[in-house]
């Protein structure tokens, strides 16, 4: 495998993993706004903690995994400033769009949580 199809295949990584966290989160929080029993689980007694430290540590794995294929594929493929600027706008894309569906995810479920007495 050369460089340049390193190169792509890793930015290809982030594209997914990326892909993969937005609608695992958008999943969750249909199934906590829809799913009366899955909300039930997920919000009686300590599960809202449980699920929350989850969410935490998923968001904080996809960011690390995009964060690292992207640094690796930098590193195999240098380019000018032009380019460099628009790839990191992508990068930091990438990353907004990580913490903002692990942070909707723990909005959803709190909402539900405290919103229908699962307490």
């Amino acid at each position: 495998m050369t460089s340049p199809e390193l190169t792509q295949q890793l930015t290809q990584y982030a594209d997914a993993i990326t892909a993969f966290s937005m609608v695992q989160a958008i999943a969750f929080c249909y199934s906590v706004a829809l799913g009366e029993g899955f909300a039930k689980a997920v919000t009686r007694g300590k599960g809202a903690r449980v699920t929350t430290i989850g969410i935490i540590i998923g968001t904080g794995a996809y960011y690390f995994l995009v964060t690292r294929c992207v640094s690796l594929a930098e590193e195999l493929d240098k380019r000018n400033s032009t380019i460099a600027s628009v790839l990191s706008t992508i990068q930091a894309t990438r990353l907004t769009l990580i913490v903002v569906g692990g942070l909707l995810s723990i909005f959803a479920l709190w909402a539900i949580k405290l919103g229908s007495g699962h307490r």
